[in-house]
């Protein structure tokens, strides 16, 4: 984590009740990605850092289970009275999930530090079936951040949120998995990442 976990739990309960700065831009990015995520009615869905659960609300109707991950009890208070599965708990360290071929990550990547990505995604690359998938939604720079205008509002010095897309694609595909990136703005991006069927094995050469 980017900073103890109480404190990055207690830096995210301050902004409850408070616009996101991101405004449309986030609920925009919530949407394509939910549409990216091409869910089937036999699915188990993991929602790491599910907030208040409005995505796994909005998959609720089309999916097996859902099950949320999330470190605030405040937040996770939220999700449950929108119906929601929760599992109150590190999202580094999310419980199996019978099922499991999707994990959303929506807007929660940036509170990681690269030890704990790079772990993640090789624990979710172990987890998910052949062609399971990972989708994440975040500020995900495709230029410097000193080089765009009208985002500095979008920015938390305390948690450092300058991650190139480039980068995140490297660390995942460097756990094994396939990516593909949609530039939805200077400063934000949708990643799609999925496990790709495993190489057949070599034959040995004929004699």
């Amino acid at each position: 984590m980017k900073g103890p976990l109480a404190a990055v739990v207690a830096c995210c309960d301050a902004t409850i009740g408070q616009p996101d700065p991101l405004g449309a831009w986030a609920d925009s990015l919530r949407s394509r990605a939910l549409d990216r995520a091409e869910v089937q009615h036999d699915d188990g869905v993991l929602d790491l850092g599910c907030g208040d659960g409005r995505a796994l609300e909005a998959l609720g109707p089309h999916i097996h289970r859902g099950l949320g991950v999330e470190a605030s009890a405040r937040r996770a208070a939220e999700a449950r009275r929108r119906g929601v599965e929760v599992w109150l708990g590190d999202l580094r360290q999310p419980p199996p999930l019978p099922g499991l071929r999707t994990v959303l990550m929506l807007f929660s990547l940036r509170l990681l530090d690269e030890a704990d990505r790079r772990a993640l995604f090789a624990l979710l690359f172990a987890r998910l079936p052949v062609d399971g998938q990972l989708l994440i939604a975040d500020l995900l720079f495709s230029l410097p951040p000193e080089d765009i205008d009208g985002i500095e509002g979008w920015l938390d010095p305390d948690l450092d949120h300058a991650l190139r897309v480039d980068g995140v694609e490297a660390e995942l595909r460097a756990a094994g998995f396939t990516t593909w990136a949609e530039r939805v703005h200077p400063a934000l991006a949708l990643i799609v990442a999925r496990r790709p069927p495993a190489a057949p094995a070599a034959r040995p050469p004929a004699r």
